[in-house]
This record gives structure tokens, sequence and C-alpha cells, in this order.
């Protein structure tokens, strides 16, 4: 299952005038799998159509090095869409937080 994270995002009403708040959100290691879902979820409520090709790719996508070439895009997308900064920026804080328990775990 994913985090609370998603559950979070997926059931916020994201317009542009709502205040932004600081949440103390934990993060947690996700696996690749979980991480892949996250990113796809999030473009396939934010984005619709428009971020179809894009899921496609990232689920799609057989390792680390694969989908973190997808993520520039990813990000571009969502910041385009109606999703609210400060939530993707948490999204953004988690998904980075599972590459670097990637790299430290083969150094």
């Amino acid at each position: 299952a994913l985090p609370a994270l998603i559950s979070e995002v997926a059931h916020t009403d994201s317009t542009a005038t709502e205040p932004q708040h600081d949440i103390a959100i934990t993060l947690e290691e996700l696996s690749f799998e979980q991480v892949k879902h996250l990113m796809a979820q999030l473009l396939q409520q934010n984005c619709g159509l428009m971020g179809k090709q894009l899921t496609t790719r990232i689920l799609n996508s057989h390792d680390l090095r694969s989908l973190k070439l997808c993520q520039m895009q990813w990000i571009t997308e969502l910041q385009e869409s109606r999703i609210q900064p400060h939530w993707l920026n948490q999204c953004l804080k988690q998904i980075n937080f599972r590459y670097k328990s990637s790299m430290l775990r083969k150094n």
C-alpha cells in the first residue's frame, strides 16, 4: 500500500487560493513499484489524458535510472496542473528519499 501521503493528496481539493500549511509527513522508504505507482497516480489524478504517455513510460520503467529520466517531465507536467505546490513538494521529497536510500545501499 502507498503511504498516507498519496491518500491525502488524492482527497485534497487543489485550488490555487487555498493557504499552504506546513504538514509534517514522515518519509517512508518506498519500494520501486510503490514509487512508480505514486508518480503515475499523481499524473492520472492531476493531468488526466495530458499525462497518459508519461504515465505509461513511468509504469514501464524497469530501474531507477529510467524512472529518474521521467522525473523531470513528471515535475513539469504536475507544476502545470492544479496540484498544490506543497503537495508536489512533499511527493518529490518522498521520491527523492527513495533515490537516496538506493544510492546509499550501493556504496
